[in-house]
């Protein structure tokens, strides 16, 4: 329904707009077209009933924002992922390899988690295809256990892969995508939800 509403939205605009669940991300090479844009956006999603949470929002032009866990520069053409999201994948990275090592059990939610982080942090790595199919391995049992408090045995096989992933991440080496000519303006509306749901959106803004 989200995107329904944004690309309606965006007609006639000419900032480019990513949505993510409930994430918002709108690009435009012009700052004050931008911010211009994102409040008419906020505007029309607010008349429909949407809530924005101002307080976890960046409305104002920036080339550098967080956005899905990852740090986006457009003035650098690069993205890596972020600080934070980074050192609590970590440690759970290191915590893992000495299970598995041992061949010790982990509750299924915490693998599961592990392992959803380590897929969305693909797009920063590009051989990082090639050290996930132990990983793979391993949530093919957690979607077999189903329930979350149910444990999971770690193998030795998965240590190489789970040891690549965290040389990467402590390393965080930025990826850099497609170069334009100029860099490009971004423009975050984030965790934006409706009335109905009990959590409180976000909006975000990058110049």
């Amino acid at each position: 329904m989200l995107q329904s509403v944004i690309a309606e939205a965006m007609k006639r605009r000419s900032s480019r707009i990513f949505t993510y669940l409930d994430n918002i991300l709108t690009l435009n090479q012009v700052p004050t077209i931008l911010q211009l844009e994102i409040q008419q956006v906020m505007k029309i999603l607010q008349e429909l009933g949407w809530m924005i949470a101002m307080d976890k929002s960046n409305i104002n032009p920036t080339q550098i924002e967080e956005f899905l866990g990852l740090l986006w520069s457009t003035r650098a053409m690069a993205m890596q992922r972020a600080t934070s999201q980074r050192m609590g994948l970590l440690q759970l990275l290191n915590h893992l390899k000495k299970l598995a090592k041992r061949k010790k059990h982990v509750k299924t939610r915490e693998s599961a988690s592990v392992i959803g982080e380590i897929q969305y942090t693909r797009a920063q790595f590009k051989r990082g295809t090639l050290f996930v199919k132990q990983i793979q391995k391993l949530m093919d049992k957690v979607i077999d256990k189903r329930h979350w408090n149910k444990w999971t045995q770690l193998s030795k096989s998965a240590i190489p892969d789970i040891t690549w992933w965290i040389s990467k991440l402590a390393h965080n080496q930025p990826q850099c995508f497609t170069k334009i000519n100029k860099p490009k303006v971004l423009g975050l509306l984030s965790q934006v939800s409706t009335v109905r749901i009990s959590s409180i959106p976000q909006v975000h803004g990058i110049l």
